[in-house]
């Protein structure tokens, strides 16, 4: 899948948010390691839960998070809805 270079209203993604695009778009999402090495930094995982609705919200789509407690193995994603 292409990651979207602009919203649902034209307005165009940040350079950080392209990647998280790109991770979060993905069919099982990305796990917090590999979120905190996309933006070459530790985030706590309640920001990627923020990141992750705000993006989804942008693509009038649905963000998803594992429960936490996993630690740097929890999955966070985006899934996308469907026209048709």
């Amino acid at each position: 899948m292409t990651v979207p270079t602009a919203d649902s209203t034209g307005k165009p993604f940040t350079e950080r948010d392209m990647k998280l695009l790109a991770l979060l778009l993905r069919p099982k999402g990305a796990q917090k390691y590999e979120l905190n090495q996309a933006t070459m930094r530790r985030v706590p995982a309640h920001s990627f839960v923020a990141d992750s609705k705000r993006l989804a919200a942008r693509l009038n789509g649905k963000a998803w998070a594992d429960s936490p407690g996993l630690g740097d193995t929890r999955r966070f994603g985006i899934t996308l809805s469907v026209s048709t």
